[in-house]
């Protein structure tokens, strides 16, 4: 949001459309994520989601984080924070 603020005080549209569109299609992306949580792991999917990404990536989440995008995404951040550096 930061990056797109900046540009329309620039008065960059075209950079501002295409962070606006670059947005939309993440919130896109982890929506559909979310959703396949739920369908794969209906009883758990916030602790399968926690051990997938352990089990996957090192060291833990580093803030700030969009919590308006992901929760418009459905992404709760009791999903993510607990995985986050404190």
């Amino acid at each position: 949001q930061v990056s797109s603020r900046k540009l329309v005080r620039c008065k960059d549209e075209v950079s501002v459309d295409i962070l606006d569109q670059n947005m939309a299609d993440e919130i896109d992306h982890v929506k559909f994520a979310v959703k396949w949580f739920h369908y794969f792991c209906p009883e758990s999917p916030r602790e399968q989601f926690s051990v997938f990404a352990r089990e996957r990536f090192t060291g833990s989440l580093k803030p700030p984080f969009n919590t308006e995008a992901r929760a418009a995404a459905g992404f709760p951040e009791s999903w993510y924070l607990p995985l986050a550096k404190t």
